[in-house]
């Protein structure tokens, strides 16, 4: 029975592999990978609606398009913070190479997934025709798309995004320097609605299970926006071991 639910998992996980054009792989082992996947063959049918040229850059000019971390990758030349690259043949550079997408990146706004693979299909394009490995022209290649593209609108993208982080609103506050009178730091408040709202946290200072010192950092943000407030908090002035304190915040009105 084991065999055949693993077998059955294969047969699913190859079948979805190659449900498009191009062979797109990830983790067997990673089920957030199957929902990845399933947003770049959205992605792909996306590119193929509103541009046919792209499209067959992206069928024929690349062997797989792979699901990876970048932060894992050993390539020097890839930065950690890139959202997808192309790897053309060591061999033979003019035939077909491999297009990777971040592995948070393929879970990112549809536009965004779409632009990725269209940016890295250009650079396979050009390095086995041309070879030219150039970032420029490909930047002009992902813009033309995106004119091309159909924007979302406000209540689509909303609901994108509510749908991927489970959240109407973020709260999240951190310190960021510290001296011997104070703690200072920031929170970052997003709004994934189509209205305004006001975002706030409680941030303090405890010692120990107490808290000492307390106050509400609030900020008005805009529909489908984010703002960054920075905060304060000095310490006690009869405080003379200011390590013991330890910094916490909350989020409030978050319904």
């Amino acid at each position: 029975m084991l065999l055949a639910a693993l077998g059955g998992a294969y047969a699913y996980n190859f079948s979805r592999a190659h449900a498009g054009c191009i062979p797109v792989q990830g983790s067997f082992f990673r089920w957030k990978d199957y929902e990845r996947r399933e947003k770049i063959l959205e992605a792909l049918r996306n590119i193929k609606e509103y541009s046919p040229e792209d499209y067959e850059h992206i069928c024929t000019r690349a062997k797989s398009i792979q699901i990876v971390r970048f932060e894992d990758q050993w390539v020097p030349v890839v930065p950690t913070d890139s959202l997808g690259s192309y790897f053309p043949d060591p061999k033979d550079p003019s035939v077909k190479g491999v297009i990777n997408i971040d592995r948070e990146a393929a879970l990112s706004f549809k536009s965004d997934v779409e632009r990725v693979l269209v940016h890295e299909a250009c650079h396979a394009y050009l390095i086995q025709t041309v070879g030219d490995s150039s970032q420029e022209p490909c930047f002009s290649r992902e813009h033309a798309y995106l004119l091309a593209r159909p924007k979302m609108s406000p209540e689509e993208r909303s609901a994108e995004m509510q749908q991927r982080t489970g959240k109407k609103f973020y709260a999240y506050c951190s310190p960021r320097s510290k001296d011997t009178a104070a703690i200072k730091g920031e929170c970052v408040f997003i709004n994934y609605t189509t209205e305004s709202k006001n975002v706030c946290a409680k941030i303090f200072l405890k010692n120990g299970i107490e808290v000492e010192l307390e106050k509400e950092l609030c900020r008005e943000v805009e529909a489908l926006s984010y703002g960054v407030p920075s905060f304060e908090l000095k310490y006690p002035a009869d405080t003379h071991k200011n390590t013991q304190y330890q910094f916490g915040f909350s989020p409030l009105n978050l319904e």
